[in-house]
């Protein structure tokens, strides 16, 4: 019979339906909090099914907490096949929740949405009680705190705080506009040793590629006023770099 396998699956087009595609509402979404670690306020996911607590590198690293290297790495399988890594680092830091503050480990893992998962090392130290229909926690000991859990932003408001943000940053997303922006002072200068050395370095070349553009990109700063042609008996030779984008 066709179908009981998943290799005749992708060759029988009758099994492939469109009906029955499963409804990802907010109903579905997971238990979030927001908690204090280090001193710092961290968006977290409360899952009761992780093994290790752990916490992501690029907040550790944009708050410069202390790390520890593991003498020995432990492996995190996660629940795809194939989907594995090694922990090489933790951290020791100071949690604050429920009035509570104490010292907590955590393994240091490239999570992609979350700055800290909570699993069952920490549900079992703060005595947590999860109410999954209300996502609502309690947490034990002696200042037992209920903590309210995220809630999803409805559409409409959620439009009206992007439209907010966009139009903060109008000046950063624009066209480059032709106009010097203002004048800062600037509490440093840097000094040549001998104002009257000549120095010979290797004239750096621009690829073919990127000819037009940074002649294009030449003649938009000469018409700005950002750059004015002179002729000096020293200058820094200009490397053409790349943006990500593949773009000068």
């Amino acid at each position: 019979m066709k179908g009981e396998t998943p290799e005749e699956w992708r060759s029988d087009n009758t099994i492939r339906l469109k009906k029955g595609q499963p409804r990802r509402d907010v109903d579905s979404s997971p238990i979030e909090c927001y908690v204090s670690i280090g001193g710092h306020t961290a968006r977290a996911l409360i899952d009761s099914g992780a093994e290790i607590d752990t916490i992501s590198a690029e907040f550790v690293v944009a708050h410069e907490m202390r790390y520890i290297r593991l003498d020995t790495p432990v492996a995190l399988q996660q629940m795809s096949r194939g989907s594995r890594t090694v922990i090489n680092y933790g951290v020791n830091a100071d949690v604050s929740v429920g009035g509570d503050v104490f010292e907590h480990y955590f393994d240091v893992v490239n999570t992609d949405e979350y700055q800290v998962i909570l699993g069952l090392p920490f549900c079992r130290r703060v005595r947590m009680i999860l109410d999954i229909q209300a996502k609502k926690f309690q947490l034990g000991g002696p200042t037992a705190a209920k903590l309210q859990g995220l809630s999803a932003v409805p559409q409409g408001k959620l439009d009206r705080i992007r439209a907010i943000l966009m139009s903060e940053i109008v000046d950063l997303i624009g066209d480059i506009p032709l106009v010097l922006p203002p004048l800062r002072k600037v509490n440093h200068k840097i000094n040549l040793v001998d104002d009257k050395a000549v120095y010979r370095t290797r004239r750096p070349t621009c690829p073919d590629v990127h000819r037009e553009e940074l002649h294009a990109k030449t003649q938009q700063y000469v018409e700005a006023g950002w750059w004015q042609p002179a002729q000096t008996q020293n200058a820094l030779p200009m490397l053409c770099i790349t943006k990500r984008n593949g773009k000068l």
